[in-house]
């Protein structure tokens, strides 16, 4: 299965969800919206992959302004392995994609007991909020009606919407945004105390041992031992993001280095 978000700058039929039955060699859309919809994320039932749920992300980028938000955003389960998709209603206490303010979705799935199943809703600005359900996306309830996730959220949270589960702990959730965010309670309280970098874009557990994780953000890669609690220094890798490079006038052998979020470089 393939989410494809589809072109940055236009609409275009090559979105929605995908699936290959030839480990890859071709595909067929599985799931289509229109045009300007694309699909941003995909969550799977380890137990039974018949099961999935794929969050529809209406977004197109214009020269001059973005369209990151629109009524035909929103999550689709499936219980066929994606012959037959249906769109989750707002009556099942999600956001109401008809009032035009639904951007992109997060999706993260509890690996111990898959009925939960988070979803982090954005308006195409910020966090609108994260919702739970305990019985695979029939209902939902709000987790973070106090809005605290806001408070480690930026006016760009479209370029984040990444939740994740504990693998054994349903309990233990996690939002990346800006400032990497963590609840022992199902989202009732949210932990900002520690940030190893700003803006948070991945997460993964150790296979062996969950409460192992590794996060990438934009200073490198961290490790936690303790479930995410706390997380060691960057790891020292050879790489780094440049987005602007400039020579020096005065010695032609100096370079220098505009990183993203991590300082200016200079080789002598």
């Amino acid at each position: 299965y393939l989410a494809a978000v589809g072109s940055y700058f236009s609409p275009n039929e090559e979105r929605g969800v995908y699936k290959s039955t030839d480990a890859g060699l071709t595909w067929n859309k599985s799931l289509f919206v229109s045009d300007s919809t694309g699909a941003i994320d995909i969550i799977m039932d380890p137990t039974n992959p018949n099961r999935m749920m794929a969050a529809m992300w209406e977004r197109v980028r214009r020269p001059n302004a973005s369209h990151l938000y629109g009524p035909s955003s929103g999550i689709y389960k499936t219980s066929d392995g994606g012959t037959n998709w249906e769109l989750i209603p707002s009556t099942a206490g999600l956001p109401d994609p008809s009032s035009g303010n639904v951007g992109r979705i997060g999706l993260a799935i509890s690996q111990s007991n898959p009925d939960i199943v988070y979803s982090l809703y954005n308006d195409g600005v910020t966090i609108i909020s994260l919702f739970k359900s305990t019985d695979f996306g029939n209902n939902w309830v709000d987790v973070d009606p106090d809005n605290e996730l806001q408070d480690g959220a930026s006016t760009f949270s479209w370029y984040f919407g990444q939740v994740r589960v504990h693998p054994t702990n349903p309990d233990i959730v996690f939002v990346m945004d800006v400032l990497f965010m963590r609840s022992s309670n199902s989202g009732t309280n949210w932990a900002l105390d520690y940030q190893p970098h700003v803006d948070h874009h991945a997460m993964a557990f150790h296979p062996g041992d969950p409460n192992i994780a590794i996060l990438g953000n934009d200073g490198g890669m961290n490790i936690s031992t303790n479930a995410g609690a706390s997380w060691g220094s960057h790891i020292q890798i050879p790489a780094t993001q440049f987005y602007e490079i400039g020579l020096d006038a005065s010695n032609p052998l100096a370079a220098y280095g505009g990183t993203q979020d991590n300082g200016t470089n200079r080789t002598l």
